[in-house]
């Protein structure tokens, strides 16, 4: 799913239902999103969420766009030609339950950032169709960052707009889409099992060609990646938690 809130870990379990609305209408969200940023802090074993789809949502080839004059300029012709290849899911992009959070301008065209309490972050990839969301937890002495999306765009930058603090990172598994950016960080939190081991070398293009095929963003992809050869990289943990 792909709603903010829904998505904000509470106690040990990652929530991936749909639940924004209800959780929008309760009077005392702020402080039960406060005690779950406590709750999560202190976690030693989180309960990983089902990993997403590897293909785009709608599966359906969109519908032919109008045919562009035989006067029309290459320019207008390129953006008719991107029109008629963009999924349909790109429509419902941004989510209208995560527009009612403020948004926090971070200076990336690939990254959106909402605030979802005080010092709690949802850094979302809205263009690409698993609409990844990381969590910026920031502390009084340092931060927590939970999952670090796809690695299509480097992370640390935006995170770094949101906080001058030491930053740890912890994953609510380590599928590709939730790791995609450990790298980049220095303090990786990780579980002592076989599954995490084995996905620190990263994933393979061929696992994740999916995530960089056609269909699968908004618009272009993002400047610098390389469709045909993405990969996740490989990241190291710095310690041993669960």
């Amino acid at each position: 799913m792909t709603d903010v809130l829904s998505r904000l870990p509470a106690a040990v379990t990652v929530f991936d239902g749909a639940k924004s609305e209800q959780l929008l209408a309760v009077p005392n969200r702020r402080k039960a999103l406060r005690a779950a940023t406590r709750t999560l802090l202190g976690a030693h074993l989180l309960t990983a969420c089902a990993p997403d789809a590897r293909a785009p949502r709608d599966g359906q080839a969109p519908a032919a766009a109008t045919a562009s004059p035989a006067t029309a300029s290459p320019a207008t012709a390129a953006a008719d030609s991107a029109a008629a290849t963009e999924p349909s899911w790109c429509t419902q992009v941004p989510r209208p339950v995560n527009q009612r959070l403020r948004q926090v301008d971070v200076g990336s065209p690939w990254f959106t950032v909402y605030e979802a309490d005080r010092g709690v972050y949802a850094i979302v990839e809205p263009r690409q169709f698993q609409e990844t969301i990381a969590y910026l937890i920031v502390g009084a002495q340092s931060a927590l960052l939970f999952d670090t999306g796809l690695g299509m765009v480097p992370l640390r930058p935006v995170v770094e707009r949101l906080t001058s603090r030491p930053v740890r990172v912890l994953n609510s598994h380590t599928h590709y889409d939730h790791v995609g950016g450990n790298t980049e960080f220095r303090e990786v939190l990780a579980r002592d099992t076989p599954y995490t081991r084995g996905n620190q070398a990263g994933f393979p293009h061929a696992e994740v060609a999916g995530e960089a095929a056609p269909g699968s963003f908004c618009g272009a992809p993002p400047a610098g990646l390389d469709t045909a050869t993405y990969r996740t990289r490989a990241w190291q943990a710095s310690r041993r938690v669960g």
